[in-house]
């Protein structure tokens, strides 16, 4: 009998994970602090008085947030049976939707706990289920990211844009400049994003998740796919902004689709990028009430406030019925199992 040595890098030190879960609960109770303190104010100075509220637009805005993770399932499914796991669209959904609440614990790594754990049954290994659900919800984000990016011009008030250099405004004012050099700079660093994520993706998946067997690497034909697919599901989540804007009494229209696309990618990227926040909470809505009160002047102060709040109890009433549904319907395997009993 063998013991193998295991190595020091490898255990996680009790003091530092404490220390980091103070440092982590302190800065998500800060950033709730100062946002709940200025939404309070804005929602006081405002007012109530152009407040309404809608039921019928607010489920619209859960059927359209539920709708916006669909391209998210297809890819992922699309990179399990890349590596020869033909999971069944069913499982694939289950384990999507289920593992979409683990977001809400800080760190974000109960996600792919949740996700490697409901797939593992049907003989997909951890670490294959663990390292394509860390590179789904990379390229998601980055997707997001690029497309705040190219959308930046319109989501800078005029106010700010006057303050800036003379070569600042220029390059604002003229928005298709911007987007398309997001996209040259997308299409062209397509192999080089690839092996680039592969890289992080291998940093970022929990050690104790990564184990031995097959591994995954992302081509850039299967990212540009991504890419493709992901838009359409950013889409989907920027009208159900729309949607809960107009829940509240706010007045949305087709043309305001760029500062909605903007906005949720912005402020949905950011909320994921801050670790000690779950699900974002309180740097998104912080994000979105600004975003919102600038480029809308015509929105209310209560209203931007209101539309914020709402979105954030839409979106978790939504992933908490579709995944409590999915998951008490089990999955293929136990349906095939039911039926051999019989």
């Amino acid at each position: 009998m063998t013991t193998e040595a295991t190595d020091p890098r490898e255990v996680p030190n009790p003091t530092k994970v404490w220390a980091w879960r103070i440092v982590k609960w302190s800065l998500c109770g800060l950033v709730l602090v100062f946002v709940g303190r200025r939404a309070v104010r804005m929602f006081q100075e405002s007012g109530t008085q152009d407040l309404e509220f809608s039921w019928p637009w607010a489920i619209a805005a859960g059927v359209s947030y539920g709708l916006g993770w669909i391209p998210s399932v297809w890819f992922w499914r699309r990179m399990l049976q890349s590596c020869g796991e033909n999971v069944p669209v069913w499982d694939a959904t289950r384990a999507y939707f289920c593992g979409h609440l683990g977001k809400y614990v800080p760190g974000k790594a109960t996600v792919l706990v949740i996700r490697s754990g409901l797939l593992r049954p049907l003989g997909v290994p951890i670490r294959l289920s663990a390292l394509t659900a860390t590179f789904e919800t990379l390229i998601m984000m980055g997707v997001g990211a690029a497309l705040a990016t190219a959308l930046a011009p319109v989501l800078l008030s005029s106010e700010w844009v006057a303050k800036s250099p003379i070569w600042f405004q220029w390059f604002v004012t003229r928005p298709w400049l911007m987007a398309g050099l997001v996209v040259l700079g997308c299409v062209g660093l397509l192999p080089v994003l690839a092996k680039l994520l592969t890289a992080v993706v291998f940093k970022l998946t929990p050690l104790e998740m990564r184990g031995e067997g097959r591994s995954f690497e992302l081509s850039a034909g299967l990212l540009a796919e991504a890419f493709g697919v992901l838009i359409l599901g950013w889409g989907f989540l920027a009208i159900s902004l729309g949607l809960t804007l107009q829940a509240v009494g706010g007045n949305v229209a087709i043309t305001d689709l760029p500062i909605l696309i903007g906005a949720v990618s912005a402020a949905t990227v950011l909320g994921f990028v801050a670790i000690f926040a779950p699900g974002g909470l309180g740097v998104r809505e912080g994000i979105l009430i600004v975003t919102l009160q600038t480029l809308r002047p015509d929105v209310a102060e209560s209203q931007a406030v209101a539309a914020s709040v709402l979105l954030r109890l839409v979106w978790f009433i939504v992933e908490v019925i579709i995944a409590g549904t999915l998951y008490s319907l089990g999955s293929t395997n136990n349906h095939e199992q039911l039926t051999t009993d019989h």
